[in-house]
C-alpha cells in the first residue's frame, strides 16, 4: 500500500493564504442535517490525530492581559499564553516567519487576536483565536491546525495536518461553527473521502503484495459518476459514516457554510515591528 504522507503547508491551494471569514448569519442559529450521512461503515483511515481542545482554556484564564503582550511574549519568550504557557517553543525556528491578525472574526464586537505557528514542525504548528471576556481577562478562545477558513455565518474549517488516506485529490477536514452564546467554537465532523483514482494507484500496489490492504471503491455511492465518494465522521478519523455522493456532499456543505463565501484576509508577520505597532 501506498503510504505518502504530506503535509498541508506542502498543499499550495489554501495553506499559503488562510483565508478567513467574519460576520453572524442567522444561519448559526441551524444545525446541519448530517444525521442521515453519518451511518456505520467500513473506517477508511485509523490513524488518530489529535486535535487542540478549547474547553481548557475556562480553567486556565489569564488576568487581563493585551494583545500586545500576549505577541511579546510569543516573541521574547517563546511561549504560547494559555496553551503553552509552561513550556518554551523551540528557537530552531525564525520567531519572525510566524503570522499574526487583529480583527473581530467572530463578529461579536471586540476584535481577536489570531496567531498562527507555521513555520515550525508539522505536528508543533497551531492556530490559536484569543480573546477577552466580559472582565477583560484573556482566554483562549480556539485552537486548532493552522490550515482554517472561516466563513461568514461562523463556519469554521480546518484542514488536516496529513493526507495520508486515500482522499487522494480532496483535502479531509474538521467542521466547527462558532455559537454566539457561548463565545465558543463547536466541534460538528470530520470530511473525508475516497478519491477513485488514488484507490486505483493503491490497489495496483495492493495487488504486487497479495491483495494487502485492497480498497473497495463503493461504486454504487457515486451516483454521479464523478469519481468521489465522501465521508461524515462525528470524529476525527473515526466514528462510522456511509459513503455518500458528491451531491450529498455538495448540499450539506451549502448548509453547514450557509452558502457564503470565505472573506480572505492577510495576516502580518511576527516582527518586533510590527508587535510594537499593536495598541490594543
Amino acid at each position: 500500500m501506498l503510504t505518502g504522507c504530506s503535509s498541508v503547508e506542502e498543499e499550495k491551494s489554501e495553506a499559503d493564504m488562510v483565508t478567513v471569514t467574519i460576520s453572524q448569519a442567522e444561519t448559526t442559529e441551524s444545525t446541519i442535517s448530517t444525521t442521515e450521512l453519518i451511518e456505520a461503515s467500513t473506517e477508511i483511515i485509523t490513524e488518530t490525530v489529535t486535535q487542540p481542545q478549547t474547553e481548557e482554556a475556562s480553567e486556565n484564564v489569564y488576568e487581563k492581559q493585551t494583545y500586545r503582550e500576549v505577541l511579546e511574549t510569543i516573541y521574547y519568550n517563546y511561549k504560547l499564553p494559555l496553551f503553552l504557557d509552561e513550556q518554551i517553543l523551540s528557537n530552531d525556528y525564525d520567531i519572525e516567519e510566524n503570522d499574526f491578525l487583529i480583527y473581530d472574526i467572530d463578529n461579536d464586537g471586540s476584535d481577536e487576536l489570531i496567531f498562527k505557528l507555521t513555520n515550525y514542525y508539522t505536528a508543533g504548528q497551531i492556530g490559536i483565536i484569543y480573546d477577552h471576556d466580559a472582565e477583560g481577562n484573556l482566554v483562549l478562545q480556539f485552537s486548532a491546525y493552522p490550515a482554517f477558513t472561516f466563513y461568514e455565518n461562523g463556519a469554521v474549517k480546518v484542514k488536516d495536518s496529513h493526507n495520508q488516506g486515500p482522499s487522494g485529490r480532496f483535502w479531509p477536514y474538521g467542521m466547527y461553527r462558532y455559537d454566539r452564546e457561548t463565545d465558543s467554537y463547536e466541534f460538528l465532523g470530520f470530511v473525508e473521502a475516497l478519491d477513485l483514482e488514488d484507490v486505483k494507484v493503491r490497489n495496483s500496489a495492493a495487488e504486487e503484495n497479495n491483495g494487502t490492504n485492497f480498497i473497495e471503491y463503493p461504486y454504487e455511492a457515486d451516483t454521479s459518476n464523478s469519481g468521489f465518494v465522501y465521508y461524515i465522521r462525528p470524529d476525527w478519523h473515526s466514528g462510522t459514516a456511509e459513503p455518500v455522493d458528491v451531491t450529498e456532499y455538495n448540499e450539506m456543505d451549502r448548509e453547514f457554510t450557509g452558502g457564503t463565501e470565505p472573506l480572505e484576509l492577510e495576516f502580518i508577520k511576527l516582527t518586533e515591528e510590527n508587535i510594537q505597532n499593536v495598541t490594543q
